[in-house]
């Protein structure tokens, strides 16, 4: 969904998805944001007590790929069994087994990333 555009339909989806997994310790919500320098993105996992699990910064100009590597971190996240994300794109890219080279290679070297869980 469009994040201006829809923001009905977004607020609505993310109650939703709150009712459903908020209080749920073993979900973890996952986003990613462009810096206003347009060359980088934050890719960010949050918990249900609402506390940054784990966060990195991103070299791209595709929000898509940013997002796959905000799921990337949730799935190697030791406390994590659901994955929540509002990217369509994203969670389709990982159920064809498309990710990008740099989702890949979290998911391939999770021995050498820090978290705070």
């Amino acid at each position: 969904m469009h994040t201006e555009f829809n923001q009905g339909r977004r607020e609505s989806r993310a109650r939703t998805l709150l009712k459903a997994y908020g209080k749920d310790k073993e979900a973890l919500f996952v986003g990613a944001v462009e810096y206003p320098s347009h060359k980088f993105y934050v890719a960010a996992v949050i918990n249900t007590d609402r506390k940054c699990v784990i966060a990195c910064s991103i070299r791209s100009d595709n929000s898509k790929i940013a997002e796959e590597v905000a799921i990337a971190q949730a799935i190697i996240s030791p406390k994590c069994r659901y994955v929540i994300s509002d990217s369509q794109s994203a969670i389709r890219n990982y159920a064809l087994g498309r990710i990008s080279p740099k989702a890949a290679n979290i998911l391939l070297h999770k021995g050498n990333l820090i978290s705070s869980e």
